[in-house]
């Protein structure tokens, strides 16, 4: 019985619970307070002045540093070009100081070049003159040779010939050396001088001289002066010697002595001359031409043996 009580009890509390809870708006939706029927629209309005503020300050502070980014890029761009600007402008400076050294090294070049070309024109016409000067005197000297009737013109080409100097130490033989030159017919001039290891040579076979119309050594003219004052004139001919002829031109000093000598040849005619004086004049046609050369003539096997120096030489190649 009681229990029952105890339970109707509780249920009724309940009941009365529930029934003030609803009186009193306990347990019911819940919602915003509403005190001030103005207040919500003040607070609203003001929130979103705020809001517009806040989102003014954000597009302003948006705006200065898009700002302050571009004038930094600008900067930047600027230094940039600046720095492109100053490179150009020393490369530029650089190339202007490059074409400017070009063109000084090629004007100086082109002085040095025309310097060069002056000096050997210049070089050339003393030569022309000096060798003029000397052809002219030549021909001063041989011009009594066409009243003498040893040569029949003096026209052709004129040439000097480089100085001469050999020795040979073996008995009764001779060597020659090429002159460069193989006239047919010429005029040749040279002072001789010569030296003899031995004072008990064999004179006849010592001397200077040339040899011409040389084709090999078994076929060429053979002239010289010996230190026994004689001229002698001989021929190879297939191998074969013969002498020609010769002409006494005088005594000579044979161990330390020297001459003046012109040998001159046209159309198979030899004639040759001592200080001057004609030696011989013999004519021989039966080699045609060939070479020119210097020659030696060896009397003694004594020491150098015989000594020839040839200088002055002149040749007239005659036309």
């Amino acid at each position: 019985m009681s229990h029952r009580y105890a339970q109707v009890l509780v249920v009724f509390v309940v009941l009365v619970a529930v029934t003030l809870a609803c009186a009193s708006g306990i347990g019911g939706p819940t919602s915003t307070p509403t005190t001030d029927p103005a207040t919500p629209a003040a607070a609203t309005a003001k929130v979103e002045a705020q809001l517009v503020l806040d989102r003014q300050a954000t597009a302003d502070i948006k705006a200065t540093s898009e700002a302050e980014a571009e004038a930094e890029a600008a900067q930047a761009t600027e230094a940039v070009q600046a720095t492109l600007d100053a490179q150009a402008t020393e490369e530029a400076n650089a190339t202007a100081t490059l074409v400017a050294k070009q063109l000084v090294t090629k004007e100086a070049a082109d002085a040095r070049a025309t310097e060069k070309v002056a000096a050997t024109s210049t070089a050339k016409a003393e030569a022309i003159i000096e060798a003029t000067a000397q052809a002219q005197s030549m021909l001063d000297e041989i011009q009594p040779y066409i009243e003498d009737g040893y040569v029949s013109t003096l026209e052709g080409d004129y040439y000097t010939l480089e100085d001469f100097h050999e020795t040979w130490a073996q008995l009764r033989w001779y060597q020659y050396w090429w002159t460069g030159y193989d006239p047919d017919n010429f005029v040749l001039q040279a002072h001789f001088a010569w030296l003899s290891a031995s004072d008990k040579a064999d004179w006849w076979a010592s001397g200077c001289g040339f040899v011409f119309h040389e084709q090999d050594v078994d076929n060429h003219y053979l002239v010289y002066l010996a230190l026994d004052g004689n001229a002698y004139f001989s021929r190879f001919r297939n191998g074969n010697y013969a002498r020609i002829g010769s002409g006494y031109y005088g005594s000579l000093d044979y161990m330390d002595g020297s001459a003046d000598i012109a040998l001159i040849v046209e159309n198979g005619w030899v004639t040759f001359l001592v200080n001057g004086k004609k030696v011989f004049r013999l004519q021989d046609t039966t080699i045609p031409g060939g070479n020119l050369a210097y020659t030696l003539n060896s009397g003694t096997n004594k020491d150098y043996g015989t000594s020839c120096t040839m200088t002055e030489v002149e040749l007239l190649e005659l036309k």
